[in-house]
C-alpha cells in the first residue's frame, strides 16, 4: 500500500519526505503520496536509480538541514530531486516531483 500523508507547512513536507516509503514490499512506481493541503498539490515519490542529492545510511529520517533547499525547491520551482535511506538489501531510491493542481 502507498504511503500517504497530509501535510500543512513546509516542515512537516520535509519530515513527510525524510521517511520516505513505509512498505518496502510496495511494487510502484509511485510508492508516496503527499498532498499539500493548501494548494492539493501532490508531491510523489518513486523509485529512481537516479543519483540521489540526498543520502542517509541508516533506515532513519533524513536529515532536515539536507533536504529543505531541495523540499523549497522542490515546491517553488517544481525542481524534483532524489533520496536514498538504508544500505545493503534495504536501500530505497526515491525521485521527488510535485503536480501544479490537484488531479
Amino acid at each position: 500500500m502507498k504511503t500517504q500523508h497530509t501535510v500543512r507547512t513546509i516542515p512537516e513536507l520535509i519530515d513527510a519526505i525524510s521517511a520516505g516509503s513505509n512498505d518496502p514490499t510496495e511494487k510502484g512506481p509511485e510508492v508516496v503520496l503527499i498532498m499539500l493541503e493548501s494548494t492539493g498539490q501532490i508531491v510523489a515519490g518513486t523509485y529512481s536509480q537516479e543519483t540521489p542529492q540526498a543520502i542517509c545510511l541508516e533506515d532513519t529520517l533524513l536529515d532536515d538541514d539536507a533536504l529543505r533547499p531541495l523540499v523549497y525547491a522542490l515546491v517553488v520551482q517544481s525542481t524534483p530531486f532524489v533520496t536514498q535511506t538504508g544500505s545493503d538489501d534495504t536501500v530505497c531510491t526515491l525521485k521527488w516531483t510535485i503536480t501544479t493542481k490537484k488531479p
